[in-house]
């Protein structure tokens, strides 16, 4: 599995975040791109904690695994848009507001994989 996102969002885009899956065998496969399994996280770049912004596993809509078919020798991608708003683990209240313009820190996560890292900035008006 590998990541994907722009290097640069304006003021007004969502950032939208690409989760890769290549089967590079003969044979069929599937890849679990549900929330809890493969894991995206935003962190600020330079930021004083290393706590999250966002994350897919927070309170997602729908939580249950999210199974792609991946056929022999393919490449499927699977789309996550993020509208820039915070999230809080376990369904708690998450702080207010959007993330502010700059630099952020983008990471997938998924079992028997190593962890997929990016950045991207989010630039001002």
């Amino acid at each position: 599995m590998s990541l994907r996102t722009k290097v640069s969002y304006g003021p007004d885009d969502k950032p939208k975040f690409e989760l890769i899956a290549k089967n590079t065998s003969k044979a069929a496969c599937k890849a679990d791109f549900g929330p809890k399994s493969a894991v995206l996280t935003v962190t600020e770049a330079g930021g004083e904690d290393d706590d999250p912004i966002w994350s897919s596993k927070d309170c997602p809509a729908a939580a249950d695994p999210l199974f792609l078919a991946v056929p022999a020798g393919a490449t499927v991608i699977h789309a996550v848009d993020w509208n820039r708003t915070l999230s809080a683990p376990r369904c708690a209240t998450p702080p207010a507001g959007k993330a502010e313009p700059g630099t952020y820190l983008l990471e997938a996560k998924a079992p028997g994989i190593p962890v997929q890292r990016a950045s991207f900035v989010l630039a001002k008006d």
